[in-house]
């Protein structure tokens, strides 16, 4: 079906995360290495004491939909994820809604 939609975008975490394990069961959208962006783009590293590290918009400076967490998991492997949650919902029939819509192409 070809189907008209509409993309919601929210904030996962207003604050540091409490945990690694609440990092990765919460946030699901992986993200880049804030050093590919341009220099002055994030703010430095504020690490949480708990294993979490967060990287702020340095436009916002706030934990919003453009933070990034760096956490490493119990196997060693670091990850990276974007601080928000998207919905799909088809217009017209809002029952009909997924979370963070696959994409399997490569950005590079």
């Amino acid at each position: 079906c070809l189907c008209d939609t509409t993309i919601t975008e929210s904030r996962v975490f207003k604050e540091m995360p409490n945990s690694v394990a609440e990092v990765l069961t919460k946030l699901t959208i992986g993200w880049y290495d804030t050093d590919a962006y341009d220099s002055g783009s994030y703010s430095g590293a504020i690490l949480g004491g708990n294993g979490v590290t967060a990287y702020l918009a340095a436009s916002t400076g706030a934990y919003d939909t453009e933070t990034v967490f760096e956490v490493m998991d119990d196997y060693g492997r670091l990850h990276r994820f974007k601080n928000t949650k998207e919905h799909v919902r088809v217009k017209g029939a809002s029952q009909y809604a997924f979370r963070n819509a696959p994409s399997f192409m490569s950005v590079l």
